[in-house]
């Protein structure tokens, strides 16, 4: 089992045993399971899916880090600890401000100016994030 964590500026979102975790990496999707190696992964924006007791269950995440690490009793266990930016429920989704975000990171492409590689890390985090919540 692994126990994931999710945190956020505005305090714990969720704290669970789950049997697997599939997150939004910067550079792609990963999935972590019981006995991973331990790892630091920049997070990009979209689903984080995770399953309880044979149940997949989701979560939508905007930036942010996360750390996977073994089990302090059992190596065989693990945990994953999210420090996310931004969190939204598979419930309480706000379709309106992603519309806005997709529509404020589609406009800064096509303006087509110069832009550092973190600027457009951000806008592509952010685009991901709005088409993860808007196609749920």
């Amino acid at each position: 089992m692994l126990n994931l964590e999710v945190i956020t500026p505005n305090g714990s979102v969720l704290s669970a045993q789950v049997e697997q975790v599939t997150a939004p990496g910067a550079e792609g999707e990963f999935q972590v399971l019981p006995a991973h190696l331990p790892a630091l992964v920049i997070l990009g924006g979209g689903k984080l899916s995770y399953t309880v007791k044979g149940e997949s269950k989701a979560l939508y995440l905007r930036g942010g880090v996360a750390e996977v690490s073994h089990g302090t009793e059992n190596p065989e266990d693990g945990s994953v600890l999210i420090l996310a930016e931004e969190t939204q429920t598979a419930e309480k989704l706000d379709k309106d401000r992603a519309k806005v975000l997709k529509e404020s990171a589609e406009a800064a492409l096509v303006k087509a100016e110069y832009m550092t590689d973190s600027k457009l890390a951000r806008i592509r985090q952010d685009l991901d994030f709005a088409n993860a919540v808007l196609s749920a």
